[in-house]
């Protein structure tokens, strides 16, 4: 495995050789229990667009000159877009995609950062469904975590062309990162003592 700027993974190859199966394949760490169970107790797929969650992905997009940026939350069948910037999800219900054709799962994997500037000759990436679906190059993104550090999704953007992610860039994707876990653990908080109010109620 080699390292970027701030240890960022850019040639970690997990997915499967075999492009019949790279499709479907989607990275074991999805799957564990207690990140599961971390995205079902989070309420974020049940819980109402937030405009804070937009102005993030806008500033993403306009400091790093990208045109699209995602925060979401991946539960075991997709990555569910919470805010997007670039995309129009206007009459979208539940926007987002299928998690094997997601590279959020590489963030989750990792525990940490991935970038990739070219997509579609990375060893990692190139095998995506993104990469001919969405038309993915290059992309970059960090885990979005819980007060626990569990990883519910990534908060990450994308270009349709290749491009090399600088330092500073990176810098500023995960300084933003933070600010959406920040915001989710808010929102938690938020929630939850609600709760506890309204039980006391009864």
């Amino acid at each position: 495995m080699e390292s970027g700027p701030l240890g960022v993974h850019t040639a970690l190859v997990t997915s499967p050789l075999d492009p019949a199966s790279a499709a479907t394949w989607v990275e074991p760490a999805v799957y564990e229990p207690a990140r599961l169970a971390a995205v079902a107790r989070s309420g974020l797929l049940e819980a109402a667009k937030q405009d804070s969650w937009d102005s993030l992905t806008a500033l993403a997009a306009r400091l790093l000159h990208a045109p699209m940026a995602f925060l979401t939350v991946v539960d075991e069948d997709r990555s569910n877009w919470l805010a997007t910037c670039g995309v129009d999800v206007t009459d979208v219900e539940r926007p987002g995609g299928p998690v094997a054709g997601s590279f959020c799962q590489y963030v989750i994997a990792d525990r940490g950062p991935f970038a990739v500037s070219d997509a579609s000759v990375h060893p990692r990436t190139m095998r995506n469904p993104a990469v001919t679906d969405m038309g993915v190059r290059a992309w970059a993104g960090f885990p979005v975590v819980d007060s626990l550090g569990h990883a519910l999704g990534s908060f990450c953007v994308m270009d349709v062309a290749a491009r090399e992610w600088s330092e500073d860039d990176l810098t500023t994707l995960g300084v933003l990162a933070q600010a959406a876990s920040s915001q989710i653990s808010l929102f938690a908080a938020v929630r939850d003592n609600g709760q506890s109010f309204r039980d006391e109620l009864e």
